[in-house]
């Protein structure tokens, strides 16, 4: 069925993206030594000091990522293999997706595009909300 086509490329898309996401915010972040501030989302950024190593943050997102998706795909053909399902996480994985491609280009550019300025201004109201 084409749904499950699109639902493990969704899911592939999503790593993928993750990836690059978390390569380019290590050679921004760690290679060329710009910095943890640069990291905009406040829980990573105190993950990052607190365990002083933007690295092993990197690392370690990018495999809660990889486990939380391969969770979720096994349960939507395992546990709740009915199409609204599939649907929505189709459109969630895809926005996810976007919103990823859209930090890698922020992070290769050093510019922010639309999408990435709107996630900064959620970043700062959350820091703001827990005073990190």
């Amino acid at each position: 069925m084409l749904i499950n086509v699109i639902v493990i490329l969704t899911s592939l898309l999503i790593v993928v993206t993750k990836f690059f996401d978390c390569y380019t915010t290590y050679e921004r972040i760690i290679r060329k030594n710009e910095g943890i501030n640069l990291e905009s989302n406040p829980i990573v950024r105190m993950l990052m000091y607190k365990l002083n190593s933007g690295t092993a943050v990197i690392i370690f997102v990018f495999f809660v990522t990889l486990f939380i998706v391969s969770f979720v795909t096994y349960m939507i053909y395992k546990v709740y293999p009915y199409l609204y399902m599939k649907v929505a996480y189709i459109v969630i994985g895809l926005f996810v997706a976007i919103v990823q491609a859209a930090v890698v280009r922020t992070n290769i550019s050093s510019k922010p595009n639309i999408i990435t300025q709107k996630i900064f201004k959620i970043h700062s109201n959350m820091q703001r909300l827990l005073k990190i």
